[in-house]
């Protein structure tokens, strides 16, 4: 790295160390964003589990599962875990 701003040798070699210094920082950065971007890729969608089933009680008091479309009436029954091998594949 070359600079030749100031009239004064010392100065323009802390100047160089500074743009040099700069430049490392930056591709550091890069390095940790290209690092980031890749693990991100490898992560799956949580969004269609998240989704997976509803509950809804007030005032429909229905339980939905919409990744196999099967719809129960009776929440209690579901919540006090009585019937709840009908969402539970076995």
């Amino acid at each position: 790295m070359a600079c030749q701003v100031e009239r004064s040798q010392h100065k323009n070699r802390e100047l160089a160390m500074k743009m040099l210094r700069s430049k490392l920082y930056d591709a550091e950065i890069q390095k940790r964003r290209d690092a980031s971007d890749k693990l991100d890729e490898t992560k799956l969608e949580i969004s269609s589990a998240a989704r997976s089933g509803r509950t809804l009680m007030q005032p429909y008091r229905l339980i939905k599962d919409h990744r196999t479309k099967f719809e129960v009436g009776d929440v209690d029954r579901v919540l006090d875990a009585t019937s709840i091998r009908l969402f539970v594949p076995t």
